[in-house]
């Protein structure tokens, strides 16, 4: 019974051999099919050509890809105009590729009232980093950031 198993498992187990003898074991045997290996058969014939199959699924597909792109950057758009916050506006430069420039300025709005209101030198920098190419930059380094750090340093309340 053990030598059946012995013999199961030599059949089955690739590594049997070298396991108990070392790789001594397999440099006396040579290979039951020499030259034969994994057979695999041809491909089908529409196969041959499978970049027409692939030209033929894409060209009926590719517009509607787009189409929903298109319409998932509008939806992303108008919720960040009803938000009509920064970080909405941020987020959406981030993903959207449509209308980066008009969201790029209305961000860049947006933010520079918020920091208007609350006019910290924290909130200048955030406008700073995220609007590095606003027009509103030069007025924000030269102007609202010394104040605002100033008043901070003074202690008086905004």
């Amino acid at each position: 019974m053990q030598q059946q198993d012995v013999e199961t498992l030599r059949q089955y187990n690739l590594f049997f051999d070298v396991r108990g003898n070392g790789l001594e074991a397999l440099q006396h045997q040579a290979p039951e099919a020499a030259g034969m290996g994994p057979l695999a058969t041809d491909l089908p014939g529409f196969m041959h050509k499978r970049w027409l199959l692939a030209f033929a699924i894409s060209i009926p597909l590719s517009p509607s890809v787009l189409l929903l792109r298109m319409y998932g950057d509008n939806v992303a758009f108008q919720e960040a105009r009803a938000a009509g916050t920064a970080s909405a506006y941020f987020l959406y430069t981030e993903k959207g590729w449509r209308h980066l420039d008009e969201a790029r300025e209305l961000g860049a709005q947006a933010n520079f009232k918020e920091c208007d209101k609350e006019d910290t030198e924290a909130c200048w920098r955030v406008f700073l980093r995220r609007w590095s190419d606003s027009p509103l930059r030069q007025q924000v380094r030269t102007e609202r950031m010394p104040r605002a750090a100033l008043r901070e340093a003074s202690g008086t309340p905004p």
